[in-house]
């Protein structure tokens, strides 16, 4: 009976079942993870000391408590998308060459984590554990591999509906064929006084795929190739060297310059969308190539384009998988996959006028030609390969992203979810302070309208309240019933999908408590 008692007050020291029906794994005042779903939050707090191969080996100690198949998960993901042995020793021999560029800090992280794993120093493909050089490789996958694209629109100034900068980006990265990645999606905070940062991306991926800092400079890397040979001889990790810039810099244009500093060489080349409360650039951060004018520069909603290309939005900036500054190489006239995102992007901002909300910006983030997301050569922005989309708004640091699910099956509409972040250092650092939140009930109008076979019905709540979203046809007859449900304060977004419906107009009806309004929409097929 005394063994019993022990192993149970084992696991409830390790898993705690919240009020709000998270699992929290392990917890204590330097790190942290909570599980949320469909993503972990890892909490790493610095403030207590501890140093950078500690933490390293206390998170991996509390990744594998939380997903004790975390080994299995990426040893399978390194074999896809390898395929094979030689190329399998190409990728370990250009991780070596990058690894020994990381700052020596994130180098003990890795080792750190490292030192809890089973592989050790036996490199073998698929055996079912994670080797050190193995988990060096997925640390750098983004400089010696290229699994993912993806894309980013950004608004701002007269054109932003608050008057500050809204940013939207997706992560397009290939998960694996059991969706092993999906299953390791986080939000991680990293807590170190004025270095402070927030990543969204993937469990004990410690580079920078998507991010913020305590000042409110938003980061996101984006795959752009010139097609030039390999090399990773004397490279450094454009992910790592983002973090850095994150934690030691509080200008956007100080981080750009810090990445485009032509002293520090790269493996691939990329690029890295970057706002702040009052703009967005885009840093084309390329070496290589045939434009006229190669180089390494930020990218602006006026910036002189290539031949062919155009934008034509002031206060706003996108940009998917291309360079397109005037001069540079042009990996984006030919590239379908650029070419009808680009033109996706351009024609839904558009559609929103001269100004934009955030549920606007999020409906462009989640365009797709109907149906289910499809290839990005179709002009889909929300694809087949979205794994993530993130919102984000630096004056308030307002965070929402909706991650892939871990069945690896896409919605057809991204299901969104606020992230409270505190990063507990800035103390103008505010998480969706009350003037963002909403303060009176709306219903916009249906998008896009008219429509076929399915649209988006928008709206927000001031209040927690039981909600209805009906659908009438022009009788007054009740023909769906898209929500019965008590939602949250805040704004919501819905599919009505009419393929079995006649053309012609409808009516929506919204009612949340006394609240009520109807609007018309118009299936045309």
């Amino acid at each position: 009976m005394k063994r019993l008692e022990h192993y149970v007050s084992i696991i409830v020291c390790l898993i705690v079942f919240t009020e709000s029906h998270d699992f929290v794994f392990a917890q204590d005042s330097t790190v942290s993870i909570v599980d949320h779903g469909n993503y972990y939050e890892a909490t790493l707090n610095f403030t207590h000391g501890v140093s950078h191969y500690e933490m390293g080996r206390l998170l991996m100690q509390k990744i594998l408590i939380a997903v004790p198949n975390y080994e299995q998960l990426l040893d399978s993901y390194i074999a896809e998308i390898i395929g094979s042995q030689n190329y399998y020793t190409v990728l370990l021999g250009r991780m070596e060459n990058i690894k020994t560029q990381i700052p020596q800090d994130y180098k003990d992280e890795i080792d750190g984590m490292a030192s809890q794993l089973s592989g050790g120093n036996v490199d073998s493909m698929g055996d079912g554990k994670l080797s050190i050089d193995e988990f060096y490789g997925i640390q750098l996958v983004a400089d010696v591999f290229r699994p993912t694209q993806c894309s980013a629109i950004s608004v701002y100034g007269s054109r932003s509906a608050t008057g500050n900068t809204m940013t939207a980006r997706l992560l397009d990265w290939y998960d694996g064929s059991n969706h092993q990645l999906s299953q390791i999606q986080s939000v991680t905070i990293i807590k170190n006084g004025s270095k402070s940062i927030c990543s969204i991306g993937y469990l004990s991926i410690m580079g920078i795929l998507t991010g913020f800092n305590n000042e409110g400079i938003f980061a996101g890397v984006l795959d752009s190739p010139s097609g030039i040979a390999y090399s990773s001889s004397g490279k450094r990790s454009y992910i790592f060297d983002l973090r850095y810039a994150l934690e030691n810099d509080t200008a956007l244009v100080d981080v750009a310059g810090y990445l485009a500093d032509t002293s520090r060489h790269y493996a691939y080349n990329h690029l890295v969308l970057l706002s702040d409360k009052h703009t967005t650039k885009v840093l084309e951060n390329n070496f290589s190539g045939t434009g006229t004018n190669v180089r390494r520069a930020l990218r602006s909603d006026t910036s002189s384009l290539n031949p062919g290309i155009t934008w034509g939005f002031t206060n706003a900036v996108a940009t998917v998988n291309s360079f397109l500054l005037s001069g540079n190489h042009d990996n984006h006239t030919g590239t379908s996959s650029n070419m009808q995102r680009w033109s996706s992007i351009k024609t839904q901002l558009q559609l929103c006028g001269d100004t934009v909300t955030l549920n606007e910006l999020k409906q462009i983030a989640s365009f797709d030609n109907g149906g289910t997301p499809q290839p990005q050569s179709t002009g889909d922005i929300y694809n087949s390969n979205t794994s993530q989309i993130v919102l984000f708004q630096p004056d308030i640091f307002y965070l929402e992203v909706a991650f892939k699910p871990k069945s690896g099956v896409l919605p057809i509409v991204p299901i969104f979810q606020e992230i409270p972040v505190s990063l507990g250092s800035n103390p103008t650092f505010v998480v969706k302070s009350n003037l963002s939140l909403p303060t009176s009930f709306m219903l916009a109008q249906n998008y896009p309208n008219p429509f076929n076979p399915s649209t988006i019905i928008s709206f927000t709540l001031p209040s927690r309240s039981f909600v209805t979203l009906k659908i009438f046809d022009l009788l007054g007859r009740e023909v769906a019933t898209i929500v019965s449900e008590e939602l949250s304060v805040g704004s919501h977004s819905q599919q009505w999908n009419a393929a079995n419906m006649s053309s012609g107009i409808y009516f929506y009806r919204l009612q949340a408590g006394e609240s009520i309004e109807t609007k018309k929409l118009i299936l045309l097929k």
